[in-house]
């Protein structure tokens, strides 16, 4: 799959993403995705290797359910990018904090202008894992539920999900969850089995 860096701009690619273009995703993401990484190693450094690539995994998420919000009047997709990075760092620091309260500092005086590091394929291969994960390891009804949470502009709504697959919002709700560790779980997995096979 080849990913010219060059063109179409940002907005573009927005646009077709919207339109459920995984490719526009990827793109965006090659693009800005060193930059992002290379901020969360500089600035988050209590965060280790795995929890930088969950939360830009979850970056990643929140990008493909909320594109349509970004506007490019306010500022650039890198930008909106970053912040959604940001917030995602700070929750999962704020997770930790609150089982070793007062060792972990959430905040940073510098402002947000990372510098270039090499493109890491390795961002593209996850997002690929993530695919498969979602399709060969969630029961159905976890998978349906995923893939109606990433279709929507937010998480998919209960009630509705209940009603077409016939069970209680209680269980959508604990269908989801279940759904969230397994993925988490999953993709450790994958990573853990690359880096036995000496695989980085």
């Amino acid at each position: 799959m080849s990913h010219d860096l060059a063109a179409p701009d940002d907005e573009t690619l927005i646009l077709r993403m919207l339109e459920g273009n995984k490719e526009a995703l990827f793109l965006l993401i090659k693009r800005h995705g060193p930059k992002v990484n290379g901020y969360l190693k500089k600035h988050y450094t209590t965060l280790d290797h795995s929890l930088r690539e969950d939360v830009f995994m979850q970056a990643i998420q929140r990008v493909w359910r909320y594109g349509g919000s970004f506007n490019p009047d306010k500022g650039s997709f890198k930008s909106w990018f970053m912040r959604i990075v940001v917030n995602e760092a700070i929750d999962v620091i704020s997770d930790r904090a609150e089982n070793e309260p007062g060792q972990l500092d959430l905040t940073t005086d510098e402002p947000i202008d990372c510098a270039d590091d090499p493109i890491d394929p390795r961002t593209l291969r996850r997002l690929k894992d993530l695919d498969y994960v979602i399709e060969h390891k969630l029961g159905p009804l976890q998978r349906a539920i995923i893939k109606s949470d990433l279709e929507s502009d937010a998480v998919a709504s209960d009630e509705l999900l209940a009603r077409i697959h016939h069970t209680s919002k209680n269980s959508i709700q604990s269908s989801r969850n279940q759904a969230h560790i397994n993925i988490a779980k999953h993709m450790t997995n994958i990573e853990n089995s690359r880096r036995q096979g000496g695989d980085k």
